[in-house]
């Protein structure tokens, strides 16, 4: 099995360099703000995957508002800690019921 290139970009320069690359993007939570980057990589119509951590449930969902404004991407949302190695009373793991949309 062919496993493809994953990378996180996180200015446009580097996802026109990841373009012709990698077959979907995965953005950092830090970006889940970020409207015109979400905007520019929608844009592209590859599958996302959309890192959660440190966001809240309105900025979530305001961030699948603006990709789906935009094309028809495939959006997979990744639950995740910013705190590692996470402690299971940290994982906050009944936050997955939460993203499922």
């Amino acid at each position: 099995m062919v496993v493809p290139p994953v990378a996180t970009p996180f200015d446009t320069e580097s996802v026109d360099f990841l373009e012709p690359l990698v077959p979907f993007y995965k953005i950092a939570s830090a970006n889940i703000t970020n409207k015109p980057f979400l905007e520019y990589i929608a844009e592209k119509e590859k599958p996302i995957l959309l890192s959660t951590g440190a966001s809240s449930i309105s900025e979530i969902w305001r961030a699948l508002e603006w990709i789906e404004n935009i094309g028809d991407n495939e959006v997979i949302l990744l639950h995740c800690v910013l705190n590692y190695p996470t402690n299971y009373g940290d994982a906050n793991l009944g936050m997955i019921k939460h993203l499922r949309y």
